[in-house]
């Protein structure tokens, strides 16, 4: 929960179907609650769990400060924007607590998936940067971090599930 003590907000994220991934929507945050969430049981191309928070006005590639909040988990998922009544904002990302229950015994623990937040003052694009940065440095495999990945061979297209691994 990151909470923000300016006005006039705006919320990005992306949404999107079978074969048109990735859409970008942004809009100016009322007061109340913006919610981009999944209840699927994954997330996907429809809602990701991913948005970004601009102040001052909408979102720009180059000016304008912003912040990112990715979710790093692909289960049900809920990020949230609160407005308060005297503009003030709260940012909540996480599991998404509609479908989550889960019974803590004593002693023991649970970890959350974790949010890689990130922040730029000079719009979007050196926002996109950073979090590519982040992405490469922290979060893919050591082996691949400075090298071309193998190529994957998407099945999909040709056999949908019909796959069986020998």
């Amino acid at each position: 929960m990151v909470d923000f003590h300016t006005a006039s907000h705006w919320v990005t994220h992306l949404s999107g179907s079978w074969a048109a991934e990735r859409h970008v929507v942004s809009r100016r945050c009322a007061e109340g609650t913006t919610a981009v969430e999944s209840n699927r049981g994954t997330s996907s191309h429809q809602h990701n769990p991913f948005l970004v928070l601009s102040e001052g006005g909408a979102p720009a590639e180059d000016h304008g400060r912003c912040f990112a909040f990715c979710l790093v988990y692909s289960g049900n998922f809920r990020a949230a924007v609160d407005v308060t009544e005297s503009g003030r904002a709260r940012v909540n990302v996480g599991v998404n607590p509609m479908t989550f229950s889960w019974c803590l015994e004593p002693g023991h623990a649970f970890e959350s998936p974790e949010c890689v937040l990130a922040v730029s003052d000079a719009g979007m694009g050196p926002l996109s940067a950073t979090l590519h940065a982040i992405m490469r440095e922290r979060l893919l495999p050591p082996q691949w971090r400075h090298h071309v990945c193998p190529v994957l061979i998407n099945t999909w297209e040709a056999m949908y599930f019909d796959v069986a691994h020998a």
